[in-house]
């Protein structure tokens, strides 16, 4: 059944946005009006800055409606949010965007083109606050920090994980089906797991529907001063080697500690370049060679998530087995 009230809703979630938010709400105010309307859902995440005050502001200037959710985790917000969201698409970004004017129109000109498909990502550029270094260029695995779109993608089919969280759009349909975020991972406190949006899309893929790119629906990331420092990127890396992690994984997949040139289900080569980065990281790190300090630790780093979060997923396993068979034995 088709939802009855066309347009899109918006939802995005804030946890102490007070930096980005007034540049994002500003640009919203000069967006193009799609067919059927649109509205827009925040939900402040236990913000402990300015951010509820300066959504408020915007209150009369927007069609925006406010709402709280104490538990921290962005995917725990937005599941708050979707019982509002009642239009025919549901668009979510995060707070530290600017969109182009045409940025709703286009997203819902690729939906009405693609009825095929269910699940919609636009493209992200960045927004530097300053020029950014070579280094950074150079040695920085641009879409996976900053979560911008692949130059020079073309409009077509993409796979579940090449949806980015900063500009995404769904038919309203799969959440009238009962779909919802996965609350363990997605940003929130302490060293959480990368790859809500790819999650998400992937239990969508496996209940038959499609993604599609559209190049015209263009947001900017407005990327701050200290996204740009070596040290958050590296932190980041761990952070995105726990969600291709959780990607890989098999839930069903008996838990054994050795099995086929594998730990716990990671193959032998992957701790060894785990080792071996650390290592040359530290040794680069001695020598303050900080470009080659950072390629080694990014790729321990990412190593180090990746690999902690199948022994997790071992140990867990394995902890329920034995549950299970002393309850058999009681």
């Amino acid at each position: 059944m088709k939802r009855q009230n066309r347009g899109l809703s918006v939802i995005f979630a804030t946890h102490n946005g007070a930096q980005t938010l007034p540049t994002m709400l500003e640009r919203f105010g000069r967006l193009e009006q799609p067919t059927g309307g649109w509205n827009l859902i925040a939900v402040d995440n236990a913000s402990t800055d300015d951010s509820v005050s300066i959504l408020r502001s915007f209150i009369d200037k927007l069609p925006l409606l406010v709402l709280q959710e104490s538990r921290r985790g962005k995917n725990a917000a937005l599941n708050t949010a979707l019982p509002y969201a009642t239009r025919e698409l549901v668009v979510f970004t995060d707070d530290d965007i600017a969109p182009q004017a045409d940025w709703l129109v286009k997203l819902q000109q690729a939906a009405s083109e693609q009825s095929d498909y269910a699940i919609f990502g636009g493209k992200v550029v960045p927004r530097w606050p300053a020029p950014p270094p070579a280094w950074l260029l150079d040695a920085v695995p641009l879409g996976f920090t900053f979560a911008l779109t692949e130059a020079g993608r073309e409009d077509g089919p993409i796979g579940p994980g090449q949806v980015v969280g900063p500009n995404m759009c769904v038919r309203g349909e799969i959440f009238d089906a009962g779909l919802r975020f996965n609350e363990d991972i997605g940003p929130a406190s302490g060293n959480y797991i990368m790859g809500s949006e790819a999650d998400f899309n992937r239990r969508a893929v496996a209940a038959g529907h499609r993604c599609w790119h559209t190049s015209a629906a263009v947001v900017e990331h407005l990327i701050r001063d200290h996204q740009m420092d070596p040290h958050w990127i590296v932190r980041r890396a761990f952070r995105g080697g726990r969600g291709d992690a959780r990607a890989h994984l098999d839930a069903e997949e008996p838990p054994r500690l050795f099995s086929r040139g594998r730990i716990a289900g990671v193959p032998y080569w992957r701790y060894r370049v785990l080792l071996e980065s650390w290592a040359k990281s530290q040794r680069y790190a001695l020598l303050r060679e900080d470009g080659a300090w950072f390629r080694h630790a990014f790729d321990a780093n990412w190593h180090r998530g990746y690999v902690l979060e199948f022994l997790h997923h071992f140990l867990s396993k394995k902890s329920a087995s034995n549950q299970s068979i002393t309850d058999a034995q009681s």
